[in-house]
Parts: structure tokens; C-alpha cells; sequence
């Protein structure tokens, strides 16, 4: 079962939960095995593939930001009169999982490949802030309140399903509800406090107006930007022939680019056998590093 919800910042927070069938003591041996005694090793393994996996969507949907953090592993056996289970709990965030088309639309889906599913088929919950209103396709199984449930992710068509987020318009009710006192001021003071109430209301629309046409510019990746988010969703450190295979550039231009990161204080290079190792070097640590 995979469990994703949506924040508004277009980031998710996903929950894949598998259940297994343990029909002896045997297999209840492995499983205390892999998920208890060596959780350690299963949850790193775990974070190794998603954080490859989301690498490789990040290439082919080119959003500004993506990858993945604060992964963590729950086992538990679960035991009725006649049968026992193995369940685990994988948790991670996903980082500009969805895309931010405006200030007041999400739009989730173009991540949504096969091996996107990594554990193969399931159930798919997918929950939603309440200040935004829903359109899916195909249309979830199930929908109450801001869950949407769809039952089998094995039939869904590539980049589905799709969903598109809509924040809420303010109606005229809530607008007088949220502004009365406002408009009392503006009735007893007269005519000077209601004309100051429509200038700042009308400054507030030209700043809104501002505000999105900014938002709605096209933004392309510079060739540095592009190497730090690859470098964040790879957990940091990549070898310097991975950045130029992924991100298609040529050795010497690769070469370049980091020579310039690194006399900035961006990234560090260090010699792994054959190959240059590059780390990227978050801001703080810059700073300290300064000092």
C-alpha cells in the first residue's frame, strides 16, 4: 500500500507499507532477521534505491528541486488465531514531488512511472490539504474528504493518475466575515477611512498581479543548479563521471563548471582511485568553513 500526502508546497511525505504472509517459523526467522536484527543495513539499501529512482525521474522531468530525506524503517509481527504477518513501514519525504504550476495549483502525475511503484503492485491513498479542491484522472475508487484511494496501481497508464489541485476561491461571505471590523471602522469613520481601506485594498491586488506574473515566468536550470540538485538527490556525493553521464555533458565542460563550483566553496573534489569524488557543501557548512 502506498500512502502519499501532499503538502502545499508541492513536496509529499510517503508511507509504503508491505505485508507478508509468515507461514512458518522459518520464514518468521528471516523476517525478524532482515527487519529487527539488520534494520540498519534494509533501510539504507531502501534509501540508496529511491534516492537513484528519483534521481532518474528528476532527469526526465526537469524540475528545479527534487530528492529525498529523513527515510525510516517500523517492523512489526502481527499474529491471529490462525495466521501471522510480517509488516513493515517505510517512510520518506519527496521533495518537489509535485509541480507547483502557480500559487494556487498543484498538478501531481508526471512522476508517476511504473518502477515509480517500486514494490509492484497496490493500493494507492493519497491525501490533500483542505484548502484545495480536486480533479483526478482516472477517478479514485474511493474518495471522503481529502483522501482519494485508487485499488490497484497496476492499472494505472504512465504519469497516472493525475491529479490537479485548485486552492479555494475566498467567497463573499467569508471575505465580510474576515474583514467586518473593517467595514464598521469604515462606516462610523466615514467616507476619508473607507476611500484609505480601497486604496490598501487595491495596493494588495496590484501586488498579487506582481506577484504571479513573476511566479508564471519560465525558469531554465543553470548548468550549477543542475549539478547541486543532482548532487542533493543523490544524497550529497557522486563521482565526477555520474554528473557528466546524467546530466550530458561533456567531460571538459563537466570539468569546468566544477572547477568553478569548487573555488567557490560549492562542492569539494577528492581523488577515489581512478575517479574524482564530488561532495557538495551545503551553505552553513560554507559559512563555518569561512570562519
Amino acid at each position: 500500500m502506498y500512502t502519499i500526502a501532499i503538502d502545499s508546497d508541492g513536496s509529499a511525505t510517503w508511507i509504503i507499507e508491505r505485508k507478508t504472509l509468515l507461514e512458518n517459523e522459518n520464514d518468521t526467522s528471516n523476517f525478524s532477521s532482515t527487519f529487527f536484527h539488520s534494520s540498519v543495513n534494509t533501510l539504507q539499501e531502501f534509501s540508496d534505491n529511491v534516492t537513484a529512482l528519483v534521481n532518474r525521474i528528476w532527469l526526465q522531468v526537469k524540475r528545479e528541486e527534487m530528492y529525498v530525506k529523513d527515510f525510516k524503517l517500523t517492523a512489526s509481527i502481527s499474529q491471529t488465531s490462525s495466521v501471522t504477518y510480517g509488516i513493515v513501514k517505510y517512510k520518506f519525504s519527496w521533495i518537489g514531488f509535485a509541480e507547483k504550476a502557480n500559487k494556487t495549483e498543484i498538478v501531481i502525475g508526471d512522476v508517476f512511472l511504473k518502477e515509480t511503484f517500486m514494490f509492484g503492485n497496490g493500493m494507492l491513498i493519497i491525501t490533500y490539504p483542505e484548502q484545495y479542491i480536486v480533479t483526478a484522472s482516472p477517478t479514485p475508487e474511493e474518495k471522503t474528504g481529502q483522501t482519494l484511494k485508487w485499488y490497484n496501481t497496476a492499472d494505472f497508464e504512465e504519469r497516472h493518475p493525475k491529479i490537479t489541485l485548485k486552492e479555494k476561491s475566498v467567497g463573499l461571505w467569508s471575505f465580510l466575515q474576515d474583514n467586518m471590523l473593517f467595514l464598521v471602522i469604515a462606516i462610523i469613520t466615514g467616507i476619508g477611512s473607507t476611500s484609505l481601506i480601497i486604496f490598501k485594498s487595491r495596493k494588495r491586488q496590484e501586488k498579487t498581479k506582481i506577484e504571479t506574473s513573476v511566479e508564471m515566468l519560465p525558469h531554465e536550470m543553470e548548468d550549477e543548479e543542475k549539478i547541486v540538485s543532482l548532487l542533493k538527490a543523490s544524497g550529497g556525493t557522486l563521482y565526477q563521471s555520474a554528473i557528466t553521464k546524467k546530466l550530458g555533458f561533456s567531460k571538459a565542460k563537466t570539468s569546468q563548471i566544477l572547477s568553478s563550483m569548487e573555488k567557490k566553496g560549492v562542492i569539494k573534489r577528492k581523488k577515489h582511485g581512478r575517479e574524482k569524488l564530488v561532495t557538495f557543501i551545503p551553505p552553513k557548512e560554507r559559512e563555518r568553513l569561512k570562519r
